[in-house]
């Protein structure tokens, strides 16, 4: 079995990334309903300051998603393209350039929003029931 995946399991393993980031918009896109109903239910100025936090993490992480997903899906064309081309040009074998940088990107990035879902579920736990 090759160390390497092949273009093709790559390119799968951008398609699966790319639909856990689309998920994870829709967690943000919950998230701030639930942070939406905190605010109306509460007057105390601290619960207003960490919802505004929330927020511009929120938004942060969106900037984040999209440009993510931006550059997955554009490495993700490509090995789409170059694996069907494998069968004619054999010598494709190499990993895309882009790949190292964008793997370490999404691991970060992923480390990031399990930090900001673990805060935000337990102020939603603490404010919210």
């Amino acid at each position: 079995m090759p160390d390497t995946p092949s273009r093709m399991g790559l390119h799968l393993m951008y398609r699966l990334w790319i639909a856990e980031l689309n998920h994870d918009i829709n967690l943000l896109r919950i998230f701030d309903d639930y942070l939406l109903e905190a605010k109306t239910k509460s007057v105390d100025a601290g619960i207003s300051e960490k919802i505004d936090a929330f927020k511009k993490k929120f938004a942060e992480l969106r900037t984040e998603i999209d440009e993510l997903r931006h550059s997955m899906h554009l490495v993700k064309m490509k090995l789409a393209s170059e694996a069907r081309q494998q069968e004619v040009f054999p010598e494709l074998s190499k990993d895309p350039e882009e790949h190292p940088v964008i793997q370490k990107k999404y691991q970060a990035f992923l480390q990031s929003f399990e930090k900001m879902n673990s805060d935000v579920r337990a102020f939603i736990d603490a404010h919210l029931q």
